[in-house]
């Protein structure tokens, strides 16, 4: 059976995982029809649905702003006060998300080198989860070429669960249970 970009989204929808204006977005227009080759990461990403964290040159600091403020707009979180920190033992960027203050450290590799880290975001991007009463956690799926990147969902365990069951995914908490 063939699966199109708007039935996975159809089917996002159903789950909860996306809004139901996505089916009206703009942006996607273009490629509903078109058949989706492999859900992978990419997929989740290229339908709006998830942070997609790939290898960056040039300007870190606005990398990592992008994933955290994509991540937050995926709880309905506003990302305010960003600032980087350059002078701290670590380096650190701080920010607010809801009023509510966050600190990131940043993964250097000795004195004046700053590099935007895989690693980093993946262990602290469960700081930008709605928390509370909201059961959501981020959760990651990588593209089908690895290299290529890792997305991050915002789901429940249970659509956690229904995309590894409807899809074959491999699809982990981060950081894991």
């Amino acid at each position: 059976m063939t699966l199109t970009y708007g039935d996975l989204l159809d089917r996002l929808i159903q789950l909860g995982i996306a809004p139901p204006d996505r089916r009206t977005d703009p942006d996607l227009a273009g490629f509903l029809d078109d058949e989706v080759e492999e859900v992978d990461g990419t997929t989740f990403a290229e339908l709006g649905v998830a942070v997609f964290v790939e290898g960056v040159d040039g300007d870190v600091g606005r990398a990592y702003l992008d994933v955290i403020e994509a991540a937050a707009a995926l709880s309905n979180g506003v990302v305010t006060d960003v600032v980087f920190d350059r002078e701290a033992d670590d380096d650190q960027l701080s920010f607010r998300v809801d009023g509510r203050p966050v600190t990131w450290w940043l993964d250097a590799h000795g004195p004046g080198d700053w590099i935007y880290s895989w690693s980093a975001i993946w262990g602290q991007l469960h700081l930008l989860a709605p928390g509370g009463d909201d059961p959501r956690k981020f959760y990651d799926i990588e593209a089908a070429d690895s290299a290529d990147g890792t997305a991050y969902l915002l789901l429940t365990p249970e659509q956690a669960d229904a995309l590894r069951a409807e899809f074959a995914l491999d699809v982990d908490s981060v950081p894991p249970d």
